[in-house]
């Protein structure tokens, strides 16, 4: 997503808008439309998938979640992005929204339907006929993967220790203060630290043999 160039400070969307959960966008207008719920859905181009709420205003189009948030908190730093932290672009529930760098956001993508493992991060390889299972942790701008072969563990096995890496690692990541996934990226079978940093060490030392 790039980044916001429109001001959302120089209208009074309070003055326009209601912020009410009645609405499928989570906005109604209070005068202009008698009630109406406002917004619509943007699909991303050429195909079906939403990626959000919008609105047109004095012939401009402005993003739905961006002003849930802004009617909430006040003034945003157009250079930050408002997060769906559930990965639903389509829910605008203001618990759901955060206000976090276009770093954090990517951190929070839903997997993509060409995913075979159901996990982000985590995908089958093939090189030079070797299959394997290979999972990748970006954050801060550092890339860190591992790689578990298929001939060597089989093939579920192989994919479960990647996803078993990914989830433990970032989690591991959030814990020290380095990232900031959501629950949904990092699982809920590791609960300590400790047991975070054991996960990736051994999986890790399987990596490296």
């Amino acid at each position: 997503m790039a980044v916001c160039t429109l001001d959302y400070t120089l209208i009074d969307w309070h003055d326009i808008f209601e912020y009410t959960l009645e609405s499928p966008s989570g906005l109604r207008w209070k005068k202009r439309r008698n009630g109406d719920n406002a917004g619509s859905v943007s699909k991303r181009k050429g195909t079906k998938e939403p990626t959000g709420w919008k609105l047109n205003h004095l012939r401009k189009c402005y993003a739905v979640h961006r002003i849930i948030y802004y009617m909430h908190h006040g003034k945003i730093d157009m250079s930050l992005q408002i997060d769906h932290i559930d990965g639903n672009p389509l829910n605008n529930d203001i618990t759901n929204l955060r206000l976090v760098s276009q770093l954090v956001n990517s951190h929070n993508k839903s997997t993509l339907k060409t995913n075979k493992s159901g996990v982000p991060g985590v995908h089958r390889t093939v090189n030079k006929g070797h299959a394997a299972w290979r999972g990748i942790v970006r954050y801060n701008g550092i890339s860190t993967f591992r790689t578990f072969a298929v001939n060597r563990y089989g093939e579920e096995r192989a994919k479960q220790m990647a996803i078993d890496w990914v989830l433990a690692k970032r989690k591991e990541l959030n814990e020290k203060g380095l990232a900031s996934f959501t629950d949904r990226h990092i699982g809920h079978n590791l609960n300590t630290l400790q047991e975070q940093t054991q996960k990736v060490a051994t999986l890790d030392a399987l990596f490296e043999n």
